[in-house]
């Protein structure tokens, strides 16, 4: 080993876990230099964890030795060794906060712990997860919303559980200003209280972000739409509807947004919108009521995808959280004018007539068609079905799954189970897998 230079050693060295690293150490001078340079731990990851789960490491040794790792995940309240976590000198890329006790003690760690990050220089992503809980407790963790707001150099931003925010606790925010940075930020605000800190966020790095994700909440407040219809690099947005959500169509580098409908008045915004946002090459649908689903049987806005016979988009899913999907003719009457469709994922239950009415002429770019079920027991029963059969018959090209179990495990099996036919399908699954139902694909007889 002494003839090997030090760079084969490190091709080596790179592949070691954090415990070997760490043995290296003890090995001799040389590999003990080694084994602490950075690009030996820059793809490492730390997550401290309880005292039940204990890991064949020393962590505080990681966090008194290693000069980087590309993520940590701690727990706060801290339980011990809080000045270590607040000053050590290793440098992390990204770092995962969860709180599990809402306290201005846990507050403070928490932020301790993000400055020292920052301060590093070498922080880019940060998430921070905190437990849904009144309002009052929101007013004790304050400064930790100073803190994420005002932390420089950042990427990508994610706040969990931060669903409303009093008054007070914005009260100075307009002081944090950092540089524009974020290129991702994903929040999730069900309050009005919470939209002006995400407007705060928006209009603070509006000349970075490329990503961003507000939930499923809708959303009350004009300025919100109005600060995501001027980010010039938006590409990419999941929300509920909201006030003025027409104008984000405006936004040229937008290609892929998810939307949430929460109820049936709220369908004129979105088919507005989409009438306009003719760029887009990816839109997922959310429903998120029944109540939707009982009203509205020839929804507009699936239609109004194509109204201009310009559209530009490939990925369509449809989540619609029931059995039934009613806006099927509706979709079979758009796929036309949608001529650069490639794949279509339908979360729902899809009729005969539907994958009757798929075809070449129709469809022309459909190459994958995922539906969540059929009225079949299994995916083999699904296999021998007329409507499958015709469907893969007239679209050679055509990949098909369905979100079924690929073969009947239990005794009530269908009538081509019992029959023993296309082994092919069945899975060798350990006994507690075998009742999961999983994505199977589905070929021609």
């Amino acid at each position: 080993m002494e003839t090997l230079p030090d760079d084969a050693l490190l091709e080596v060295m790179q592949y070691l876990k954090i415990e070997d690293l760490l043995a290296c150490r003890l090995v001799c001078r040389r590999l003990g230099a080694l084994a602490m340079l950075p690009e030996l731990w820059r793809h490492q990851r730390l997550k401290l964890v309880s005292s039940d789960d204990t890991p064949r490491y020393n962590q505080c040794s990681v966090l008194r030795l290693a000069p980087c790792l590309r993520a940590w995940h701690v727990d706060v309240p801290l339980q011990k060794f809080h000045s270590l976590y607040t000053t050590t000198r290793c440098a992390v890329k990204k770092l995962a906060l969860s709180m599990y006790h809402v306290s201005e003690e846990a507050a403070l760690e928490a932020s301790l712990v993000i400055r020292n990050q920052a301060a590093l220089g070498r922080l880019r992503r940060l998430s921070v997860l905190r437990p849904y809980t009144g309002r009052k407790a929101i007013e004790k963790i304050s400064v930790l919303l100073g803190t994420v707001a005002s932390t420089p150099l950042l990427e990508k931003l994610k706040l969990t559980g931060f669903a409303f925010y009093p008054p007070s606790a914005l009260v100075g925010l307009h002081r944090l200003f950092p540089e524009s940075s974020l290129k991702s930020f994903e929040h999730d605000p069900d309050d009005s209280e919470a939209e002006s800190l995400c407007d705060f966020i928006l209009s603070t790095h509006a000349a970075t972000l490329q990503t961003v994700n507000l939930g499923y909440y809708p959303l009350t407040s004009t300025s919100t739409a109005t600060l995501l219809a001027g980010i010039p690099n938006l590409r990419r947005l999941e929300c509920g509807v909201m006030p003025g959500l027409e104008a984000v169509a405006g936004c040229k580098l937008l290609r892929e947004i998810g939307l949430c409908v929460a109820y049936d008045g709220e369908a004129r915004t979105v088919a507005e919108f989409l009438r306009r946002a003719t760029q887009l090459v990816k839109v997922t649908f959310q429903y998120d009521s029944h109540e939707f689903m009982a009203l509205s049987s020839d929804v507009d806005f699936v239609l109004a995808l194509a109204t201009t016979g310009r559209s530009r988009l490939e990925e369509l899913e449809i989540d619609v959280y029931e059995e039934h999907f009613p806006q099927q003719q509706s979709l079979l009457k758009a796929l036309p004018r949608l001529p650069a469709l490639k794949h279509l994922e339908v979360r729902g239950e899809a009729s005969d007539d539907f994958l009757l009415g798929i075809s070449p002429a129709k469809a022309p770019a459909l190459r994958t068609l995922k539906v969540f079920t059929i009225s079949a027991k299994c995916a083999h029963d699904a296999l021998h079905q007329g409507s499958v059969q015709n469907l893969l018959s007239l679209n050679p090209d055509l990949k098909f799954s369905t979100h079924e179990l690929s073969y009947c495990y239990t005794d009530e099996r269908c009538a081509w189970c019992t029959l023993g036919c296309h082994q092919e399908m069945r899975q060798d699954l350990d006994p507690p897998l075998q009742h999961s139902a999983d994505w199977v694909t589905i070929s021609r007889l």
